[in-house]
C-alpha cells in the first residue's frame, strides 16, 4: 500500500469523525483538509509521473510535497494535542 493512500484514508476518516462528532475543532477540521488537498496533489502528481516516465523535475517536486505533507501532518497532530489538552482543563 503507498503511503499517499494510507494517510489519505486516514486524513479523511479523521474529517468524518470531527465533523460528525465534535463541532468545536474548526482548527483540526481546517489543518486535516490542507492534509487531505495535499495528499490528492501528491496523487496526481504521482499519477502524472508514472504516465510521463518518471521525468527528474517531477521526482523533484514529488520529494518537495511530500516533505510539505509531513509538515502538516506534524502540524495536525499538534493542534489535536493542543486542542486536546486545553478541552480537559476545568475552569
Amino acid at each position: 500500500i503507498h503511503s499517499v493512500t494510507a494517510l489519505g484514508g486516514l486524513g479523511l476518516a479523521l474529517l468524518v469523525v470531527r465533523h460528525a462528532h465534535v463541532a468545536g475543532f474548526v482548527a483540526v477540521r481546517e489543518h486535516a483538509m490542507r492534509v487531505v488537498t495535499l495528499l490528492a496533489a501528491q496523487a496526481a502528481l504521482g499519477y502524472w509521473q508514472y504516465f510521463t516516465g518518471v521525468p527528474v523535475l517531477l521526482v523533484g517536486i514529488h520529494i518537495t510535497l511530500a516533505c510539505v505533507i509531513w509538515i502538516q501532518v506534524v502540524r495536525l497532530a499538534l493542534v489535536a494535542r493542543d486542542r486536546r489538552a486545553h478541552a480537559t482543563v476545568t475552569v
